[in-house]
């Protein structure tokens, strides 16, 4: 959640105390803090990203009924970010 270079992202597993609950909780706040607004999602796989994991993650938000999402390109500060965290291997 956030702004690329404003907030570092976030790496989770996949079920339910994974991305699911990572989308539930978010899509909460997002309500809370919009008086009543739906989430909305952005997916940015990356080149080490694989198809399945694409899979998973739109099952993941068909499963939570967050219907606003969209797949869009990883910014380079994104990687920088995921490199330093050691995410990105």
């Amino acid at each position: 959640m956030g702004e690329p270079g404003k907030s570092a992202p976030t790496v989770d597993n996949f079920g339910k105390d994974g991305l699911r609950k990572a989308l539930l909780d978010n899509a909460e706040k997002v309500r809370a803090a919009s008086g009543g607004q739906k989430m909305i999602v952005l997916i940015k796989p990356s080149d080490k990203s694989n198809y399945g994991n694409m899979v998973a993650a739109l099952d993941e938000l068909s499963i939570t009924k967050i219907d606003i999402h969209a797949i869009v390109d990883i910014m380079p500060i994104e990687v920088d970010e995921l490199k330093k965290q050691g995410l990105y291997q």
